[in-house]
């Protein structure tokens, strides 16, 4: 058995008549057990009545504007390795392999990807939903 040493509805310690000579006031006892779950998940329990009572803090919906920044940072995470291995396939073709026909050809590519993400962007922004896109179904050697 343990006490619960509170103020209004805050927990200020926990004491053990085992341990403890003395127990402040205003305290009421529990079991080990609820004890032991109050360490576990203290943010959730809360003092009501002179009872600890299992309250979870339910989150609020995300805003609009939160729902759209995390569209977008998803979309972002989604192209981001695409982008990376097209630049990185024109840095060979143009550099190493010196190639016109392949870097043009990964110019028009990395265009078609760069227009379909910003299509999507706008859909995000303008408030509707994105449909999704093709990007990844074509990937160069």
């Amino acid at each position: 058995m343990k006490y619960v040493h509170y103020n209004d509805t805050k927990v200020l310690g926990f004491y053990d008549p085992e341990v403890h000579r003395s127990i402040p006031e205003p305290s009421f006892a529990i079991s080990d057990e609820v004890w032991m779950a109050y360490l576990a998940d203290q943010s959730s329990y809360e003092v009501q009545g002179g009872q600890l009572v299992y309250a979870p803090v339910v989150p609020p919906e995300p805003t609009p504007a939160e729902m759209q920044v995390a569209a977008l940072a998803a979309l972002d995470a989604e192209y981001q390795p695409q982008r990376q291995q097209l630049w990185d396939y024109l840095n060979l073709a143009v550099n190493y392999w010196q190639d016109a026909t392949f870097a043009a050809d990964i110019r028009t590519e990395l265009g078609a990807l760069e227009a379909e993400y910003s299509t999507r962007v706008e859909a995000i922004t303008n408030g509707g939903t994105d449909s999704g896109g093709t990007s990844g179904e074509e990937t160069l050697p």
